[in-house]
C-alpha cells in the first residue's frame, strides 16, 4: 500500500495514482443450509461477494473505502455488518440466520485502470515495481515476480512489460 509514496521518495516525477484502499471481510460460521460445493459468487448489482473457505464462508461488500495508511492493517468497521446484511438476504436468504465468527480488513492498492504496476522506472535508475495489483497479488506474484526478475536480469521472456509501467500515470 505504500508504493506510491516509496516511488515519489525514490524521485518519480509526481506521485503515481496507486491508491490504498479498504476492504473488510466477513467470516460465517458454519452450519447454513447451504451447500459446500457453493462456487465463487460475486454480485456485481449488489457489490458483493461470496466464497467457501474450509468449513466457513467469506463475505465481502465489494466496495473500495478510501483509507489514510496507519499501519499494516486498517481499522474493521463493526458497523457495516448492516449494509452487507441488506445487500444479502435479498440474494441468499438463508444468510439471514448466519452469524459472523470473525472479521477482519486489509489493504487493497488500486490503480485507475485496474492493472497492477510492473517493471522498471525509467525515471529512478535501479528501481523495479511489482504493485498495485488491487487484491489479485496471491495469484499473479509468481508470475509476476518471473517477469520483473527476467527484465532485472536483461532476460528475455517475449512478455512486453512497457504497458504496465509506472510511466502510464505520470
Amino acid at each position: 500500500p505504500w508504493a506510491a509514496d516509496l516511488c515519489l521518495a525514490a524521485g518519480t516525477a509526481g506521485r503515481p495514482p496507486m491508491d490504498p484502499r479498504r476492504r473488510q471481510i466477513w467470516q460465517v460460521a458454519p452450519g447454513l443450509p447451504i451447500p459446500r460445493e457453493i462456487p465463487f459468487i460475486m454480485d456485481v448489482d449488489r457489490r458483493f461477494y461470496i466464497r467457501r473457505y474450509r468449513e466457513l464462508l467469506l463475505l465481502s461488500l465489494m466496495d473500495e473505502e478510501p483509507g489514510v495508511l496507519t499501519g499494516n492493517e486498517p481499522a474493521f468497521d463493526w458497523n457495516q455488518i448492516y449494509e452487507i446484511t441488506d445487500r444479502v438476504e435479498g440474494r441468499i436468504p438463508a444468510l439471514a440466520e448466519a452469524s459472523v465468527a470473525r472479521g477482519w480488513a486489509g489493504w487493497r492498492t488500486l490503480t485507475p485502470d485496474d492493472a497492477p504496476v510492473l517493471g522498471r522506472v525509467e525515471s529512478v535508475p535501479g528501481l523495479y515495481m511489482a504493485a498495485g495489483f488491487g487484491g489479485h497479488g496471491l495469484a499473479l506474484a509468481p508470475f509476476c515476480g518471473e517477469l520483473v526478475a527476467a527484465e532485472i536480469l536483461g532476460e528475455d521472456r517475449g512478455t512486453d512489460l512497457a504497458p504496465f509501467r509506472i510511466e502510464r500515470f505520470l
